[in-house]
């Protein structure tokens, strides 16, 4: 069980792969649910905010690593707040790298 939020680049692979085991592009707070779901996090860690007290650490990095993977051709946003693995990201996927960063 994870008792700390990952970092941005922590959960870019993680990420990733969890984006592809959805059929539909999936909104942005249900793929934070399932992430922290799949992680096995701790509700603490889950709940952390951030200091501005108005979204969770873990919405926030979510969200940035899936930017990120965005800029990168590998995730794609059909809708706003919604995403979706690309056919760059399935192939990235299928090399089995180890990580991935920015």
């Amino acid at each position: 069980m994870l008792t700390t939020v990952p970092t941005y680049e922590e959960l870019m692979l993680p990420a990733l792969r969890e984006l592809a085991t959805f059929d539909q592009p999936v909104h942005i707070r249900e793929f934070v649910r399932h992430m922290i779901s799949a992680l096995q996090m701790s509700e603490d860690a889950a709940h952390e905010m951030l200091p501005s007290g108005k979204q969770t650490k873990m919405h926030n990095r979510d969200s940035r690593a899936l930017w990120y993977m965005a800029q990168a051709g590998l995730v794609a946003t059909p809708n706003r707040g919604v995403k979706q693995i690309t056919e760059e990201g399935k192939t990235l996927l299928a090399r089995g790298l180890p990580a991935i960063d920015n």
